[in-house]
């Protein structure tokens, strides 16, 4: 079974000095929901759902989405949920099968929006991130070395300009900051994925090189926005929230430098830390 944390080693830049720890972050893996029902005597099986998530409660995800999605209309319509014990090693426990009983038909047609959940692709880790590698067709280039202290002053930047955010105070930012701290392009959507994709539409929009460009999240650092950075060629990542263990990896292999936690005087980096001054 699939544990909710990972440990990771990590840099904490805290009080001008830098400090190795231990950490844990939350896990991150796929999870496929797969439909299986009788048609005319013949057993259908339909994949539903691509989502990431974090490994626990993964049963009460899939009755949640069934219902929310108008597929079934209560619980007595299925027989058995099950996790697939056919896939490989690294996929076990991410692939999961819902059972409905003889007679009960899903209402598929009038749920469009069932297909994928998300972005992601594969049902394992491993997959996901080869899948990342796969469509990178830019190559991160990153070879300044930037100050904490810009790092340390990119939320206040932000908390400055987020307009939308100080009126409402329910929506995400994206914002893209060159090596010295200069902001040049903010993003706000009541989604977070929106804002990354709407901030680096503008900075293609704009013809801005994304070498040696920070993105800056308002929020947490999932899988998903660390993918949208490696797409982009952006270098570093910096997030006022928690990395979750899958954008670890990812930032790993991608030669991202990742960044969390940035509140205050204090941050915590999780891959490629090289890129920070030691002052």
């Amino acid at each position: 079974m699939k544990q909710p944390i990972k440990p990771v080693a990590i840099l904490k830049y805290k009080e001008k000095q830098f400090l190795s720890l231990d950490d844990l972050v939350v896990s991150e893996e796929p999870l496929e929901l797969r439909l299986l029902f009788d048609v005319d005597g013949l057993l259908q099986e339909k994949s539903m759902a691509v989502t990431m998530r974090t490994p626990n409660a993964d049963y009460e995800l899939a009755l949640g989405f069934l219902l929310t999605e108008g597929i079934i209309r209560n619980t007595k319509e299925i027989e058995k949920v099950f996790h697939c014990p056919q896939v490989p090693p690294e996929a076990q426990g991410n692939v999961l099968k819902i059972v409905l009983k003889k007679g009960i038909v899903p209402q598929l047609v009038s749920s469009e929006r069932h297909l994928y959940m998300s972005s992601s692709c594969g049902i394992c880790g491993k997959a996901s991130l080869e899948q990342v590698n796969l469509h990178c067709s830019r190559a991160i280039v990153f070879e300044e070395r930037i100050s904490p202290t810009v790092v340390c002053n990119l939320s206040d930047q932000l908390a400055n300009t987020q307009l939308l955010f100080r009126h409402t105070g329910g929506l995400h930012a994206a914002a893209i900051f060159d090596a010295q701290g200069n902001l040049l392009c903010l993003k706000e959507d009541i989604g977070r994925h929106n804002a990354v994709d709407k901030v680096v539409g503008e900075l293609y929009s704009k013809k801005i090189n994304p070498d040696h460009k920070i993105l800056f999240l308002s929020g947490r650092a999932g899988f998903e926005l660390v993918q949208k950075a490696a797409l982009a060629g952006l270098g570093m990542v910096v997030a006022v929230g928690a990395p979750s263990s899958l954008a670890v990896e990812l930032a790993q292999r991608m030669n991202i430098t990742l960044i969390g936690f940035s509140r205050g005087h204090s941050f915590n980096i999780y891959s490629h830390a090289e890129r920070l001054k030691r002052e």
